[in-house]
């Protein structure tokens, strides 16, 4: 079919179609690929900050523990528990005060191992005041058979009473 001087070449168009066709498939293809990425980084974003948002409030359930134990053991300290224990145990009411207190230094102290290894705890303190208090209580602990809550902390209790043994 004549179009003034020009014939419209039917097939020609097609092809041309086709191509048109098949970039905007690609250039789909490539901002979907673009969108899947950048959709991937927000969910690995949100998961890390989540992750450490758990691991904050699990550092914070520990140290809220921690003080719940001081305040039980301050409390019973003043109860009538000393007696009983003292009766039982055939122990003084000093020595039942001193095992409760170092009960409560051996949560605490493990306290701060964890919050160490979760990043929370800087490493100068953990090494100047946590290591020296362990090696001050961990013999003891052990001597009043008084054991480490986790098996990490006391593997570290290990390590630092290896060191002066």
């Amino acid at each position: 079919m004549p179009v003034g001087d020009w014939m419209i070449n039917w097939e020609a168009v097609g092809a041309i179609a086709e191509s048109l066709g098949a970039i905007g498939v690609v250039a789909t293809l490539v901002f979907l690929a673009v969108q899947v990425r950048q959709s991937r980084q927000s969910v690995d974003a949100n998961t890390a900050s989540l992750d450490q948002s758990r691991e904050f409030a699990e550092a914070q359930a520990y140290e809220n523990r921690t003080r719940l134990i001081l305040s039980y053991i301050l409390a019973t300290r003043e109860s009538d528990y000393v007696a009983e224990v003292t009766r039982l145990e055939n122990m003084s009411d000093a020595d039942v005060r001193h095992n409760l207190m170092l009960r409560w230094w051996c949560n605490y102290l493990d306290n701060l191992h964890f919050q160490y290894v979760r990043g929370y705890l800087d490493k100068d303190y953990y090494a100047n005041q946590y290591e020296n208090a362990v090696a001050r209580f961990g013999p003891q602990w052990r001597a009043a058979s008084i054991t480490e809550p986790r098996a990490v902390f006391k593997a570290d209790v290990d390590r630092i009473l290896s060191k002066i043994d």
